[in-house]
């Protein structure tokens, strides 16, 4: 989905140079014009010499990329966003095995797309981690299931997030493949495990 860009950019009468990236629900604007930009509020992607230019909330925006890559952007910007299910693999015929309770709107209605299952029987394992203990109960009650393991955790600096995570998830033999934000509560993190 995201697309990601460096070059002169115009908008809301700010001018320089940056970074553009192009993320399933906003825009992001980085350098010297500094913006979030939801994407429902981009309209009329065109093409103005080298320019990809849209209207935006605070006016016209331009982001200098070069012709080719803004009709790669216009592409982009032209496919509807990926559903937070899409984005985890949940399918209808692929039962989904989740440990732990949560009460964010959008995590539940991704993991209403799929019906219940198993571990053994799952074509995907999520867990919802608050603390080491959870993970460890969580890994536990999954055992030797082959299934790709989303771990899904508050967003933000906290004593047990991405990092001390990742730093256990790697000690217990499993590499990290992807990556997305659940909401605006919380983020997931796909593990497998290492191939040898």
């Amino acid at each position: 989905m995201g697309r990601e860009a460096t070059g002169f950019i115009d908008y809301g009468g700010r001018r320089g140079d940056g970074r553009a990236l192009l993320e399933a629900g906003e825009l992001i604007l980085r350098g010297e014009v500094k913006a979030r930009l939801a994407r429902s509020s981009l309209t009329n992607p065109r093409i103005e010499g080298d320019a990809l230019v849209l209207d935006a909330p605070d006016g016209r925006l331009a982001i200098d990329v070069g012709a080719v890559e803004a009709g790669r952007w216009i592409e982009a910007l032209s496919r509807a966003a990926p559903t937070l299910a899409r984005k985890l693999g949940i399918q209808a015929d692929g039962p989904v095995w989740v440990w732990g309770q949560t009460d964010d709107i959008a995590l539940n209605g991704a993991l209403a797309e799929s019906g219940p299952a198993h571990p053994g029987a799952a074509a995907l394992h999520l867990a919802i981690v608050n603390s080491k203990d959870d993970l460890d109960s969580a890994l536990a009650e999954r055992g030797d299931a082959d299934a790709a393991l989303w771990l899904v955790y508050p967003k933000g600096r906290r004593e047990f997030g991405d990092a001390a995570i990742r730093a256990t998830m790697r000690e217990m033999g499993y590499i990290d493949s992807k990556s997305c934000a659940v909401s605006d509560a919380l983020t997931a993190t796909r593990y497998g495990p290492r191939k040898t």
